[in-house]
Formats: structure tokens, C-alpha cells, sequence
């Protein structure tokens, strides 16, 4: 395993919770996951009887669900000889126990988020006359940065839990409390200068992804 990359989520009833994991199967490992085989570059659903995949105990509810049934999505780089497999748990025991210990402190961190040209203003100060009529109340100044407070980069891990790059963001939902659902994107791998090598790669990467699903839902 060289890095496996999760989607993780704060579910409001059961905590932090998996939503899905994506890891990459070389081609001599095809056989001991019963891999189908697929078009090149084309994503293919597969059935928890295409492959064995890791079962778990933890209670989940529709928030915290992504496939069920054990279902999962399979591209395969023909090219390279690798397979991308994105399922909600992780395929073995170990990467599943690396990635849970990672969600759950990818969630509960603190972040170093980027600095803003403007400055938040005093909540102690009546935003009244400079808060135009019919504004959305999260687009002042304050309330923007008070929401973006938790958004940022952390890397943190050890040589027993593997490394973790992590990426906490909030996409906004009218059904969730305060209109907001934390998630955060990690990369988890055992060897620490895979990723700060590829740092500034990794980070503009997800900054991408979590851009464009917080545009989709503006």
C-alpha cells in the first residue's frame, strides 16, 4: 500500500464515519480480490460477489452510507497495471484499522487554515447598516470567516498509525444543523516522505475536488 485516499464524514447521530476509500490493487494482486476486468480508464460497478471485501459492525444510518451491499466502483489503468478500487471500507483489515484511526482524527483536529484578505469584523459591533437587506446571513464578513474557521490542511500520523494528509472542508445542506456538513479528504500512507514530497501536488489536488463540490451546491 502506497496511500489510500478517503472520504470522511461527521455523521450527526453516529460520528465520524468512512464514506468511502479508494485504493490501488497492483495486477499480480488481481486474482487474491477476484477482480473483474474492465475497458480501459472506464469505471465499472461491481457486486460484493465480484470481490472479497472487509465486512464491519459499525452502525450506520443513510447520512453515512455511500455503497451498500457491499458494492464498490473498479477503474483499471492498463497502462500502469493498476487497479482503483473505491469501496466504503477499505479491502483488508490493516488499511480499514489505518483509515478509521485517520477519520476519526481528521475530524477532531485543529487546522491551519489559509488567511483571508478581510479582516473578520469585531462580533461585539452591529453589522446592521453594513449587512445589505435580503443578504444571506453566512455571506458578512464574520459569519464567512467564522464558517471557514474549521477548513484547512494538517498532517499529522506516526510510524505505528501510518501518516495521514488531511483536508477538512463543510458543504452546505439545509438539512443539516447549523445548514452545514463537516467532511474532510485524507491520504493515508505508511511513508512519510511520499507524501511530503508530493505535498504541494497533493494538497492543490484536493483543494480542486472540494472547490467544485462546494460549487455544485452554492
Amino acid at each position: 500500500m502506497q496511500a489510500v485516499l478517503a472520504l470522511c464524514y461527521f455523521c450527526e447521530t453516529h460520528g465520524p464515519r468512512v464514506l468511502m476509500t479508494t485504493q490501488s490493487i497492483p495486477e499480480n494482486l488481481r486474482q487474491d480480490y477476484c477482480l473483474p476486468t474492465t475497458s480501459k480508464g472506464s469505471p465499472t460497478f461491481i457486486s460484493a460477489e465480484s470481490f472479497r471485501t472487509h465486512l464491519t459492525e459499525e452502525l450506520r444510518c443513510v447520512a453515512c452510507t455511500s455503497f451498500v451491499d457491499g458494492t464498490g466502483l473498479i477503474t483499471d489503468d492498463v497502462e500502469a497495471g493498476i487497479s482503483y478500487i473505491t469501496t466504503q471500507v477499505a479491502l483488508n483489515d490493516r488499511v480499514y484499522q489505518l483509515v478509521k484511526y485517520s477519520c476519526l482524527h481528521s475530524l477532531s483536529c485543529e487546522v491551519t487554515a489559509t488567511p483571508k484578505d478581510e479582516a473578520p469584523m469585531s462580533p461585539m459591533k452591529s453589522r446592521a447598516a453594513s449587512i445589505p437587506l435580503g443578504a444571506k446571513k453566512w455571506e458578512s464578513p464574520w459569519e464567512k470567516t467564522n464558517t471557514e474557521a474549521k477548513d484547512g490542511v494538517i498532517l499529522f500520523g506516526d510510524d505505528e498509525h501510518g501518516y495521514t494528509l488531511s483536508y477538512t472542508f463543510r458543504l452546505r445542506d439545509y438539512k443539516a444543523r447549523g445548514f452545514l456538513r463537516l467532511l474532510s479528504l485524507i491520504l493515508v500512507s505508511i511513508d512519510k516522505l511520499f507524501i511530503t514530497s508530493n505535498y504541494h501536488f497533493f494538497v492543490s489536488t484536493m483543494s480542486s475536488a472540494i472547490r467544485f463540490l462546494q460549487v455544485m451546491l452554492c
